[in-house]
Order: C-alpha cells, then sequence, then structure tokens
C-alpha cells in the first residue's frame, strides 16, 4: 500500500514522538534511581560535591621510596585517608575496614586505597612501608616535606594539629616551692626522652578521588567494611568521565 506524503509526515512524526517519550521516561527514571542512590550515600556519610574540585599538584613520596604526585591519582579511583603511624584508634581502625573492603571486591575495580601521614617527623619512608603493608601489600603510603603535607591536606579539608597532653606537662602550681638545679636538670632530661610521645589531632574522614583525577565525594567515620563496599559500588555504577 502506497503512502500518501502526509501519511508519511504523520507516521515520521509519531515515531519520533515515541522515540522523544522513551528518551524522557529513560532520563526520568535515571534522575529518580539517581536521588534514590544520593539518598542512600547521605545515609552511609557520604556526599558527593556538585561540581568536584581537580586536585592540584603534588610532590611526595611513598612507601617504596619513589615520587607520588597528582598524575598517579588518575585512571582509578582513590580512597585516601590521612592518619599516622602511631595513631591508637581511628587511624588502625579504618584501615583495617579498608583492608576488609579492598579484599571483598571484585579485582578490575580495585580502586588504590592510600594513607597520607599527618605525622613526617615520625612517618619516614621505611615506617609507612612497614605500617601499609601490615594491612595489604597493595596499599600506599605517603610521606615527605611536612609543607607538601599540610597543602594537600588542606585540599581535602583535613583538621590536624599536635597534642603534646600525652607527654610531659611543664605547667606547675604557682604557689609550689621553686624546683631546685637538680630537678631542672632531670625536668629537661625527661621533656627530651618524651618529644616523640605525642599524638596527632586530625580529621576521620575518606576523600574519594575519581579517576579522572577529582575530589569527587567524602566519607564521613565511622567507617565500617560493608558501608564502604556499597559507597564504592554506587559510584561506580553512577560515575561517567
Amino acid at each position: 500500500m502506497q503512502l500518501t506524503r502526509k501519511a508519511k509526515i504523520a507516521l515520521a512524526t509519531f515515531l519520533l514522538f515515541d522515540v522523544l517519550l522513551i528518551i524522557v521516561w529513560t532520563e526520568l527514571y535515571s534522575v529518580r534511581a539517581l536521588r534514590k542512590d544520593v539518598v542512600e550515600l547521605r545515609e552511609l556519610g557520604t556526599t558527593i560535591f556538585p561540581t568536584p574540585a581537580v586536585v592540584e599538584a603534588f610532590n611526595l613520596t611513598d612507601e617504596t621510596d619513589n615520587a607520588f604526585g597528582k598524575e598517579d591519582l588518575l585512571g582509578q579511583w582513590n580512597l585516601m585517608f590521612f592518619g599516622f603511624t602511631f595513631c591508637p584508634d581511628i587511624c588502625p581502625l579504618t584501615m583495617i575496614a579498608l583492608e576488609q573492603f579492598y579484599s571483598s571486591i571484585e579485582s578490575e575495580l580495585l580502586p588504590q586505597i592510600v594513607l597520607v601521614s599527618v605525622d613526617p617527623n615520625r612517618d619516614d619512608v621505611e615506617t609507612m612501608n612497614s605500617y601499609v603493608n601490615s594491612f595489604h601489600e597493595d596499599f600506599i603510603g605517603l610521606t615527605g616535606d611536612s609543607d607538601e603535607l599540610a597543602a594537600l591536606a588542606d585540599q581535602f579539608y583535613v583538621v590536624h594539629e599536635m597534642d603534646m597532653s600525652n607527654g610531659i606537662s611543664n605547667s606547675h602550681d604557682s604557689h609550689a616551692a621553686a624546683p631546685s638545679q637538680f630537678e631542672l636538670q632531670g625536668l629537661d632530661q625527661a621533656m627530651t626522652m618524651s618529644d616523640d610521645n605525642y599524638l596527632i589531632n586530625h580529621s576521620g574522614h575518606i576523600s574519594i578521588i575519581s579517576p579522572d583525577g577529582k575530589f569527587h565525594s567524602v566519607m564521613r567515620p565511622p567507617h565500617r567494611n560493608r558501608d564502604i563496599k556499597r559507597v564504592f559500588e554506587i559510584l561506580v555504577s553512577n560515575f561517567k568521565f
């Protein structure tokens, strides 16, 4: 049967409308699915930034004594945590959760797990190597110049400061008798011996860097391996270059 020109136009218009309707419904479904994912991420303590920031250049040293910079973050997801090897609580707990998460996912999706030291005074290359390898041989430990580390921490909204309350206090009662020269020498010696007896108060979030080298999202503590895994699954499924 031969269609008239008018019928052909009507049929083409109908088909175009049908295609547009499919696109609209697909977009609506995607938006609703994304909105649902955003809500779930929020419940898991994770926030995606509306406009992810490009990570600025930095120069640090990894646990194998090789240079490590922003280019080493490209091509895969990165979960970056700032801490220190003498940390008694949140650092080892977070690293354990990251190891459990890392060991539970498929190899082709493996992200880089990066621990950045906020204590370069004690965390040299050898110390970082021993520490990160105690959790997993694939984990990366970064240390270096204190100014470089501080600048990188600023990029990821990490606050950190030394806490000397664990060491020798130099406060004294103003009404007490003046210490003797012998006591002063003993105090000086005790303070020198305890110079490394300090903690670092620091932010506990995990910074998530997308494969294109942008600060994509942040995951707040407490960190549980099952939550990290679910967050990672959502991010991977929604991310597009």
